[in-house]
């Protein structure tokens, strides 16, 4: 990316963080030029990987959810998109899932007004999995 600056004309802000992103469905690649800086990608996936002309990058890869459950019927989500898990173990699995998809945040959907939500168990076991799997030093998460 080339950045010109006009001398005496503006101001010169740092980049911004966008906290609600869906890479996926978007060009990443013109966030920069609107000064978009860091993104927190909050679901979806990213079919080919983060990409160097991408902004840095937080991402939760797959939305976790209930069979059945938001987005997993939803037109602009594409197959793959949602993890549905129904039990704790199932839950375990998919916080794990995500973390070697390179996930460092996650995202839960608990819409009840789209689909079936996590049951309690399913929810409390990805919150334990969590703690276990994304929050280390060594990683940076945004949330």
């Amino acid at each position: 990316m080339t950045i010109h600056f006009l001398v005496g004309r503006g101001t010169v802000l740092a980049g911004f963080l966008d906290a609600q992103v869906h890479l996926a469905l978007i060009d990443p690649t013109h966030l920069p030029g609107g000064g978009i800086a860091r993104v927190l990608d909050l679901g979806g996936w990213l079919p080919d990987g983060p990409r160097a002309s991408m902004p840095d990058l937080a991402y939760a890869h797959q939305f976790i959810t209930a069979p059945g459950g938001y987005p997993s019927r939803a037109r602009w989500a594409a197959p793959g998109w949602s993890c549905e898990v129904t039990t704790a173990a199932e839950a375990v699995t998919a916080v794990d899932r995500q973390r070697r998809a390179g996930a460092s945040v996650l995202k839960v959907t608990l819409n009840s007004a789209a689909g079936p939500v996590l049951a309690v168990e399913a929810l409390a076991a990805v919150g334990r999995a969590h703690e276990r799997a994304l929050t280390r030093p060594e990683r940076e998460v945004l949330a």
